[in-house]
């Protein structure tokens, strides 16, 4: 089962990745879900909404939950066609992902993690790079992308979030907090992905564009392309696909042979908006 995730906290599903069905949608609703992950059984998707409780629009196989905001960040299925919400009345969460047998979320709720996707708690062991515990006052804020065990990051948790903040953890519970580039960067993750020598990390700040590589250990910056970068993805080898907007609005994907030549053109998507 394919599950995607996206504005109007809209939920599709597939078998096969060519036919989709609508399982949420709230049209109305400027909300979305913005990431999703599968572990232990369980199909978890997080977001984000601002407008009151409402009944969902009625999609099919939606099971019947309703849709509330900030106040529903999180939602459940064992199948992906029926869901469930979780963690009612709790800040919104940004993304998801699956490691070491433990699910882990992010966002302006910091970081919780569950064995089952059911029942959430936060973590409290935390280390700076000095491996001197710290509390969770002393946690970087606004983490938005979380990743596990792909490329020279291999069998860690990785999150990232604003002014340049790096996390990792083996574990999704023993966290060390630190930053590969310097401290207070203005700059906001927007897209985290990998190919097998590198992770490769998008962002934005009032100047434009910017993008950062690592093989493990350091970050360095490099040349960003030319639109805004939202979603990158790895290949079987060293390509690396992104995709994102340009400043006129327009869709726009690119693969990359090395992740480290931005230089190319990318392709407009046409009929998408």
């Amino acid at each position: 089962m394919y599950v995607a995730v996206g504005n109007h906290r809209t939920i599709l599903t597939s078998r096969n990745g060519a036919s989709w069905t609508v399982r949420a949608h709230e049209p109305e609703s400027q909300g979305w879900f913005s990431s999703v992950a599968y572990g232990n059984g369980a199909f978890v998707a997080v977001g984000n909404g601002n407008r009151p409780d409402t009944g969902l629009s009625s999609p099919p196989g939606s099971g019947g939950y309703s849709t509330s905001t900030n106040g529903l960040p999180l939602v459940l299925s064992r199948t992906g066609i029926h869901w469930r919400p979780l963690r009612r009345r709790q800040p919104s969460l940004t993304a998801v992902a699956f490691g070491q047998k433990r699910l882990v979320a992010v966002g302006p709720d910091g970081i919780i993690a569950s064995r089952d996707g059911r029942d959430w708690f936060h973590p409290t062991n935390f280390f700076n790079v000095n491996e001197q515990r710290i509390g969770p006052e002393m946690l970087p804020p606004d983490l938005t992308e979380i990743d596990y065990g792909n490329g020279p990051f291999n069998g860690r948790f990785v999150i990232l979030g604003t002014r340049g903040n790096l996390m990792t953890s083996s574990s999704g519970l023993d966290w060390v907090s630190y930053t590969g580039f310097r401290e207070r960067l203005n700059f906001t993750f927007t897209a985290l992905g990998h190919n097998r020598a590198l992770s490769i990390a998008a962002a934005r700040d009032s100047g434009g564009n910017r993008m950062f590589v690592s093989p493990g250990g350091g970050w360095w910056e490099i040349v960003p392309p030319s639109f805004s970068v939202v979603a990158l993805g790895g290949g079987k080898n060293s390509e690396i696909i992104a995709a994102g907007y340009d400043q006129q609005g327009g869709h726009c994907i690119q693969l990359w042979r090395d992740g480290l030549d931005w230089s190319a053109t990318p392709s407009q998507i046409p009929g998408v908006h």
